[in-house]
């Protein structure tokens, strides 16, 4: 194997790794509600889509089936500075605001809202978007 190739399959084994198993985020002092991802004969969703919590409470997003899934803030909806504070609360990222790909089922991924202000923040699924899985918490 050339040391390119063997450096690109290492990047690649890295990166499955850190996919497979993220660690959840510390929950903020406040509740820790939870969003359950499901995909089925009913179609790809989040339950609760609709989600009203209190500054400072957090989000355990879990893998029920459908998998893979992650969890995307909608940019466009959200405020620079409030990204950036949103984003500090977000571990392995794939994107701005976009957290890791979750693969099995009972995968979590916790989202603190500490120092979120209130508003609405909308969210998807990025390898479902096309079949509109989306939701919205909204911040208290």
């Amino acid at each position: 194997m050339s040391p390119r190739r063997s450096v690109g399959a290492v990047v690649l084994l890295l990166a499955i790794g850190a996919w497979s198993s993220p660690p959840a985020t510390t929950p903020a002092p406040g509740k820790v509600y939870e969003i359950r991802m499901i995909g089925d004969a009913d179609g790809y969703r989040f339950a609760p889509a609709r989600l009203s919590i209190e500054a400072g409470d957090s989000v355990a997003f879990v893998v029920a089936s459908g998998q893979p899934h992650t969890v995307a803030f909608d940019t466009t909806a959200v405020a620079p500075p409030v990204a950036r504070m949103l984003a500090m609360h977000m571990r392995d990222k794939l994107g701005t605001l976009s957290g890791p790909l979750l693969l099995a089922p009972g995968d979590r991924y916790v989202i603190s809202f500490a120092g979120v202000p209130a508003g609405r923040y909308p969210y998807f699924c990025l390898p479902h978007l096309a079949l509109r899985m989306m939701g919205e918490i909204v911040v208290r």
